[in-house]
């Protein structure tokens, strides 16, 4: 039954909420504008950032109601922590190889996001901080959303250190798992961060980078 649960966390992660919505305001395909990224960032640059904003909570909270409300259908084989941990990996591989769309996707950051506000919800506020921080001084997104991942098990201990040591262990290394992930799909943009290519966000420019998608 519990791996039924991750199929469909995988394909309700697949939901490609930000392809929907340029189809949706302009009659486009998200993969042939701007970055060709599928993510809030290029739905920002594309269609506007109040679509954006609206794309990154779709994807935020498609991640924390997977991880918030399937686990009240666990049939007792697996433990609440590794089953949420199961979820939220099947979610945000969902976002990042979508099979709706031949598992092009996203790059995480938004869907892991509302993951970590379903298990570490403390912790979710400070990965926030650092995330909005970086980009109110860099303007560069995909650095907001590379320093949000790294600073999530970071966060979790922090905030919560006797159960990140303790029966929380499977969800710290979640987190790392997670952060991984987020950084390797941002691997192109910290390519043209260390040669000063990266487009800042706001930035008027043809071809959009991505960030949290």
């Amino acid at each position: 039954m519990n791996y039924v649960l991750v199929l469909v966390a995988y394909l309700i992660g697949s939901v490609p909420f930000s392809y929907l919505v340029a189809r949706f305001v302009k009659g486009v395909d998200l993969r042939r504008i701007g970055s060709g990224n599928l993510g809030a960032t290029n739905v920002s640059r594309s269609l506007g950032v109040g679509w954006g904003l609206i794309v990154l909570a779709l994807d935020a909270a498609k991640g924390f109601l997977t991880v918030f409300l399937l686990p009240a259908l666990n049939d007792g084989s697996w433990v609440p922590d590794l089953l949420r941990i199961a979820l939220a990996a099947g979610v945000v591989l969902g976002h990042v190889f979508p099979i709706y769309l031949g598992f092009r996707g996203g790059k995480g950051a938004a869907s892991g996001l509302g993951t970590c506000l379903a298990m570490i919800p403390k912790a979710t506020v400070i990965i926030l901080v650092v995330f909005l921080i970086t980009v109110l001084f860099t303007r560069f997104v995909s650095l907001g959303s590379i320093m949000a991942a790294l600073s999530m098990p970071f966060a979790f201990m922090g905030t919560d250190w006797e159960r990140a040591m303790g029966d929380g262990t499977p969800i710290l290394c979640g987190t790392v798992l997670l952060a991984a992930l987020v950084v390797l799909r941002h691997r192109s943009n910290i390519v043209r961060l260390v040669h000063g290519k990266e487009d800042r966000f706001g930035a008027r420019r043809a071809a959009g980078r991505s960030l949290a998608e």
